[in-house]
This record gives structure tokens, C-alpha cells and sequence, in this order.
């Protein structure tokens, strides 16, 4: 069973999101939690840069 995000949970990323240009396997940071169950995650570039923020369902997470 896997634990439930907390806020600043890092995550992993389970499946491709092509619309954002992020893979299955982009690390990630938790900065909101939502109802039922989705999260706002926050995924930075090389240079500390926000690339792109998603809400995603936890089926989508794995805590790191």
C-alpha cells in the first residue's frame, strides 16, 4: 500500500502527461492538496525554475 502525499512530499511522477511535456518518472514537489483525492505538484527544471504546476490524481503519485 502506498502512503497518502503530504504537503512538500516529493513525488514521483507514474504516468506521461505529453500535454506538459513531462514523463512518467519526473520528480516533483506537493505545494497544495485538493478534494478527492488530487494534488497540486510543482516540477522545476534544471535551473530551479518552475516548469510546469499540474493537478494530478494520487493513482498518478508515488511518494519518494
Amino acid at each position: 500500500m502506498r502512503s497518502a502525499p503530504k504537503l512538500f512530499d516529493i513525488v514521483e511522477l507514474l504516468s506521461d502527461r505529453p500535454a506538459s511535456g513531462l514523463e512518467a518518472g519526473a520528480i516533483g514537489t506537493i505545494v497544495e492538496a485538493l478534494p478527492d483525492k488530487f494534488y497540486i505538484v510543482e516540477f522545476l527544471d534544471a535551473d530551479g525554475r518552475t516548469r510546469s504546476l499540474e493537478s494530478l490524481p494520487v493513482e498518478d503519485l508515488s511518494v519518494r
